[in-house]
């Protein structure tokens, strides 16, 4: 039989007890063959740790008798977690010994003090976490880096007699750049800029677990508004998603005149998709501030980024057909029902694609057979398509906007709401509404005033045509699904098709 010295230590601090030392001085309480057991940068606030995980297996094989630790914290600062590992111990008869804290386990007085001082680090433990949290949120709301690696292309630096830290850009910031550029085009994705990465041999982020590029890593880029030059645009953005704008000076709504970078942090819905913050934002619990750095993507172009990321999580798994760039669209004009596509290959090996109808398999539907095939289909909308987009022009007019007139019409806004909820009251008297109508009636002109000023302040953008012909599988899918909303095939040889225009 052994006695099993238990040493933890979570993170090295100046005034914190080695482990080693916490090992030499439970020997001394020890009188038989000692087996050591030890969690180097483990927490106590549970039991996921492996040499005590190993110890509690000991213990059951019938290999221990006692168990000595310095501190009963450096056992377990959990009281739920102590209470049920020590009725453990009781049921294995083991015998258990704190260097520091002086008890008896044997009578009903020692297991009390046992347990109150189990609750005691339980409650430290709280404390520290709570501590932490508020500071991290305080660094947040001030703009500075609450700690962490920094994002791709951004080093950490420490200000001089403030003990906090900003983001400055280092050589990869111009890869950053890029990454943005390319994703904000119309018809690149995600993997294509991964695969153009790795094709040039370009490392990917250091940290991240992966020999190579992946679209994953290109999302979390692009949906970091740590990179973007945080404007009104920026901040009605976010806060049209409930996310929480901290009133505070360094949030103040005059500040987003796009100089400085943004910081977006909380708690997030797991439920939804994991894939980039802006796709879990989910309540008021996210919050966004100002960072004191300044930022490099211009807003128009992350909030592109963004509405791709909206609209590629909306196609979802419904597009993922591999045999046409019309999957998921095509209904069954009889019974409504989505038409699958089944393939065939002839004697001649060449491969036949045709339509059936999934109503048939519940009974729904009497169409037994479509008279043409998938390609027919592709055909008669491609035709369509490439009308449209012979049509779309190929310079249009982007506001040069005035970070000024933003906020001022972000504030207008906000005034009208207010009054119109005023309006609303069921104790507002008729001189408060006439009042209240006036002052929207101004406040609207005023808003008039400041859009027709904007509006002098266009400026034109040149963008080159889409050849629907020339595009691969995937771009004109994506075509497909950003014009149509659905398409009715019939049996009659009729093709419909409900556009999103």
């Amino acid at each position: 039989m052994f006695d099993a010295v238990y040493a933890r230590q979570s993170h090295f601090k100046k005034d914190s007890i080695s482990i080693q030392t916490q090992i030499d001085m439970a020997k001394k309480f020890c009188t038989n063959p000692v087996r050591i057991y030890q969690d180097p940068g483990y927490s106590g606030k549970n039991t996921k740790r492996p040499a005590y995980q190993k110890l509690m297996k000991d213990i059951e094989k019938g290999e221990i008798s006692k168990v000595v630790v310095y501190k009963i914290d450096r056992f377990s600062r959990s009281m739920n977690d102590f209470v049920s590992a020590y009725a453990f111990l009781e049921k294995h008869n083991i015998e258990f010994a704190s260097v520091t804290e002086n008890f008896d386990t044997a009578t009903p007085m020692g297991k009390g003090m046992l347990y109150i001082i189990v609750v005691f680090a339980q409650m430290e433990r709280e404390r520290t976490a709570e501590r932490v949290a508020d500071n991290y949120y305080a660094r947040i709301k001030e703009g500075w880096w609450p700690g962490g690696p920094a994002p791709y292309g951004y080093d950490i630096v420490k200000m001089d007699g403030v003990n906090k830290s900003i983001l400055m850009p280092n050589e990869k910031m111009e890869l950053v750049k890029r990454v943005f550029q390319l994703y904000s085009t119309p018809l690149t994705s995600l993997g294509e800029i991964a695969n153009a990465l790795n094709e040039e041999g370009i490392l990917p982020p250091s940290g991240s677990g992966l020999n190579s590029w992946q679209g994953l890593t290109i999302q979390r880029i692009v949906s970091n508004p740590c990179y973007a030059k945080a404007d009104i645009s920026i901040y009605s953005f976010y806060k049209s998603r409930g996310v929480t704008i901290d009133a505070s000076k360094n949030n103040n709504i005059e500040n987003f005149n796009g100089e400085q970078a943004a910081l977006l942090l909380g708690k997030t819905n797991a439920t939804e998709d994991k894939r980039t913050i802006y796709n879990r934002i989910s309540t008021s619990e996210v919050h966004l501030s100002l960072a004191k750095w300044p930022g490099i993507i211009e807003s128009d172009e992350f909030l592109r980024c963004q509405d791709k990321l909206s609209s590629n999580r909306q196609l979802g798994k419904k597009a993922d057909g591999k045999y046409t760039w019309l999957s998921g669209l095509m209904k069954c004009n009889r019974c409504k029902r989505a038409l699958k596509v089944n393939a065939w290959t002839n004697s001649k090996g060449v491969l036949n694609l045709y339509l059936n109808c999934t109503g048939r398999v519940v009974h729904a539907c009497d169409v037994k057979k479509f008279p043409f095939h998938v390609e027919t289909v592709e055909q008669c909308v491609q035709a369509e398509l490439e009308k449209i987009l012979s049509n779309c022009e190929t310079q249009q007019e982007e506001p040069n906007e005035d970070p000024g007139i933003g906020i001022a019409l972000y504030k207008i806004e906000e005034e009208i709401r207010n009054l119109i909820s005023v309006l609303k009251s069921k104790e507002s008297s008729k001189s408060i509404i006439r009042y209240v109508s006036e002052e929207i009636d101004k406040l609207e002109r005023q808003q008039k005033e400041l859009i027709e000023e904007q509006e002098k302040r266009r400026v034109p953008i040149q963008f080159e045509p889409i050849v629907f012909s020339e595009l691969s599988f995937d771009e004109k899918k994506k075509v497909a699904y950003t014009y149509i909303n659905k398409i009715y095939v019939d049996p009659d040889e009729k093709i419909c098709i409900d556009w999103k225009l």
